[in-house]
């Protein structure tokens, strides 16, 4: 009995990939963008033992001099509990390959505040203008809530006397230090515990920091 003889194929050959001119001029233009350019690592300030916060390519990186970049205070310090407070740099001068920078400002998540809002309780929201030791000039918003909506001359007592320890803590330290005792809670707990000698406070928090005018930059 003769066998049938199976057909064979040759292998396919694969049409080389086309492509269409608006996919050619975005190629071409992706290419043109990163051409010439270099990264640089922009760090934190000493404060932060001048950590990499992110890298960025440029071609004329004297050009990022006075961006502005925010990131969690958590991803800075490597503590988790402070994942609902976020921090501003601003970019300053460059050193080889790295980018320097400043303070630029601090926040903190609404929801974190929210938390401790209770019916029939007091919000207190204080925006207090301070100069550090250093000569940093900044607005300080803080939230305190007291255990109940109490009468107005007890909320004044809380909010004058909050007032006065934020600048009295920023005379008495510069910008390094005021940031540090915001971000490990010491400057909260410090207002919290003397504003309940007036009326019991739940919660006692700098919400924002904002900067208003900074000393100049020392030669060298």
């Amino acid at each position: 009995e003769a066998k049938t003889e199976k057909e064979t194929k040759a292998p396919e050959q694969k049409e080389p990939e086309q492509f269409t001119s608006e996919q050619k001029e975005e190629k071409a233009a992706a290419a043109k963008k990163w051409k010439g350019k270099d990264w640089f690592s922009i760090v934190a300030p000493p404060l932060f033992d001048s950590k990499v916060l992110a890298e960025t390519p440029a071609t004329d990186p004297e050009g990022l001099a006075g961006r502005v970049i925010e990131t969690n205070v958590a991803d800075v310090t490597g503590q988790a509990n402070k994942f609902h407070m976020k921090i501003a740099f601003k970019l300053m001068e460059l050193d080889g390959k790295s980018i320097r920078t400043r303070f630029s400002g601090f926040s903190v998540i609404r929801d974190h505040v929210y938390r401790f809002v209770r019916k029939n309780s007091l919000k207190l929201n204080i925006y207090t203008n301070v100069e550090t030791k250093d000569g940093w000039r900044l607005q300080l918003s803080t939230v305190t809530i007291l255990n109940k909506n109490t009468d107005a001359a007890l909320g004044r007592g809380v909010r004058h006397l909050m007032d006065t320890m934020l600048v009295d803590a920023a005379k008495k330290e510069p910008l390094d230090q005021l940031i540090k005792a915001v971000i490990s809670g010491g400057l909260q707990k410090s207002m919290r515990m003397a504003g309940t000698k007036i009326y019991p406070v739940r919660f006692c928090e700098i919400e924002r920091i904002e900067v208003l005018g900074e000393p100049a930059l020392k030669a060298g």
